[in-house]
């Protein structure tokens, strides 16, 4: 019994691997905008979507205007919350 429930997470656990990995491959401004809801509800690693920007930069060779403002937020938000980051430590880097 153990055996099979271990199969069965493991299978669930290459599904939700496999589908992730392909999320930017897909091209859409509908991929694109999942990525930002992914990263804006923390269930996206840092890695994970440094991979998924990489991905879209190498893949989508003619953005349309409504995939470029949703790349751009999410940019955005990359850049502010290091930003963000940069902003705290600063002071105690004497």
């Amino acid at each position: 019994m153990f055996q099979d429930c271990y199969a069965v997470i493991l299978q669930l656990h290459l599904i939700r691997k496999y589908f992730r990995d392909a999320i930017p491959l897909i091209g859409t401004e509908g991929s694109i905008n999942l990525i930002r809801q992914l990263m804006q509800s923390g269930r996206a690693s840092e890695a994970e979507v440094d991979i998924w920007l990489t991905s879209i930069a190498t893949s989508i060779h003619r953005p349309s205007k409504a995939m470029i403002t949703a790349i751009k937020v999410i940019i955005t938000a990359i850049y502010l919350s290091h930003a963000d980051y940069l902003f705290i430590i600063t002071p105690f880097e004497f």
